[in-house]
């Protein structure tokens, strides 16, 4: 009686813990998406999974070519010329503290650091115009790390108003 009672709370506690590791969701990105603003390229997102208010912290990386068109000084009227830089974005990491569900929602930018090419005439501006992210990855960084990565050739882009 006593060994088969002892197989029985044996089976069930395996059974509970089994069934409790299935109820635990795993960290998942639900819904990641892009647009650009400005310069910037804009990436909201929602992960779930997370533990109830701990924090959680999120980057990203990327590339971007960015096209700067000439403007007259005197009337800011813009000329024919133009010139596309390509290269690497630099993330803008954010902090996020999980609510009571174990959800975070919340943005990151990847910010242009591409130094403003002079080739614009005398009394010319060099005016940022259009620009294109391919975005890899968004990444919270607090172990064990979660990783959404964005499909290959996924292209973001916007024209830039100039001021």
């Amino acid at each position: 009686m006593r060994r088969t009672t002892t197989v029985a709370v044996a089976v069930l506690s395996v059974w509970l813990t089994a069934a409790a590791a299935q109820a635990a969701p795993a960290r998942a990105f639900v819904r990641v998406g892009a647009s650009t603003a400005g310069d910037s390229l804009f990436i909201s997102f929602v992960e779930r999974g997370l533990d109830a208010g701990q924090n959680y912290a999120y980057s990203g990386s990327g590339t971007l070519r960015e096209t700067f068109r000439c403007f007259r000084s005197a009337s800011f009227t813009p000329t024919h010329r133009t010139k596309t830089v390509a290269g690497s974005a630099s993330p803008d990491p954010r902090a996020y503290t999980a609510n009571a569900n174990g959800v975070v929602r919340g943005f990151i930018y990847l910010d242009s650091t591409i130094a403003w090419p002079d080739f614009c005439g005398p009394r010319q501006e060099t005016v940022p115009v259009h620009v294109c992210y391919w975005p890899e990855d968004l990444v919270d960084i607090v172990q064990p790390f979660d990783v959404y990565y964005f499909p290959d050739g996924t292209r973001i882009c916007g024209a830039i108003e100039p001021d």
